[in-house]
């Protein structure tokens, strides 16, 4: 089975990075293709959503360590925190996020003729402590 998790938004942590690397590398599936459509900064783990400042240039992605991503891109440098009519941006910005990132996938799975059978979204901070229960999740959800 060939799996395509989608990872968008905002990079918390390099080390939550490689934490989800190792777990895909446990996951004994066929393949397990990651995508995202990412910020180009990075936020601090315990940031509150009302600080994030959208047009942080100090703490830019290093994309040496974006090795995890089968596919990556980033939102627009003109990312508005409110829309034209003041609605906080946030919400509607989380689901074109995990749109683009299955655009992603859609563009490699033509490319290089895949299909993934199971989809998964995670956040880019998620601790997963029982990786035989994620497995199973993941079987039991496909199989049934």
């Amino acid at each position: 089975m060939n799996i395509c998790i989608l990872i968008p938004g905002f990079i918390k942590s390099y080390k939550h990075l490689e934490y989800i690397n190792k777990l895909i590398n446990n996951l004994e599936f066929d393949n397990v293709y990651v995508f995202g459509h990412i910020f180009k900064f990075l936020i601090k783990p315990n940031e509150k959503k009302n600080n994030i400042d959208y047009n942080n240039k100090d703490t830019c992605i290093d994309t040496d360590k974006l090795k995890l991503f089968t596919s990556y891109s980033f939102v627009d440098d003109d990312y508005k925190k409110f829309d034209d009519e003041g609605y906080d941006n946030r919400i509607y910005s989380q689901w074109y996020n995990i749109k683009k990132s299955y655009e992603l996938y859609l563009e490699f799975s033509e490319k290089n003729n895949i299909k993934c059978e199971f989809f998964i979204r995670l956040r880019s901070e998620i601790k997963i402590k029982n990786i035989n229960l994620f497995k199973y999740y993941i079987k039991d959800s496909y199989e049934t």
